[in-house]
């Protein structure tokens, strides 16, 4: 990135329309949740759990996942999840170590009705927490979105 040149040489051209039959194919979530357990609640674990949960799920019922992103915080410490298609693409990395409370933060982009999306995330989340974690949702939006309409839209290359 420091040495390259060719960046921003040219402009690519965009079909919206495909765009728009992609996005629109797509539930959309976004949600922040605040998690309480007892002191010795292990954050890694639930991360792990409920992606893992939500992954089968997905899998299942035959929906696309475009990505199902997951920060888990713990005051300072935090774990971060990815499903990027099937189960096996599930990924973790970082700790957020053991607690009694912590904020999930859920990222959503998959190929079924936001209404479908919702419902399952939901479901998913209850089953993970059960018996032995409260949750309460801080923020949560399940949407399709609308076509995009770009505000500027460059014809050539603008040299600075």
């Amino acid at each position: 990135m420091l040495t390259r040149t060719d960046a921003g040489q040219r402009i690519v051209a965009v079909d919206y329309d495909i765009y728009a039959h992609g996005e629109a194919v797509l539930g959309w979530l976004n949600g922040t949740v605040l998690l309480k357990g007892d002191s010795a609640a292990d954050w890694d674990a639930f991360l792990h759990t409920f992606l893992a949960r939500l992954a089968q799920r997905f899998d299942r019922a035959g929906y696309g996942v475009g990505h199902v992103k997951a920060i888990l915080e713990n005051d300072s410490r935090y774990i971060i999840g990815n499903l990027t298609g099937k189960a096996h693409t599930l990924s973790l990395r970082n700790s957020a170590g053991t607690g009694d409370t912590a904020r999930l933060t859920v990222n959503a982009r998959v190929e079924t009705s936001p209404e479908k999306l919702d419902a399952l995330v939901r479901e998913v989340l209850s089953e993970t927490a059960r018996d032995r974690y409260q949750y309460t949702v801080l923020a949560w939006r399940c949407l399709q979105p609308g076509r995009p309409n770009p505000t500027y839209r460059f014809a050539q290359v603008v040299n600075i």
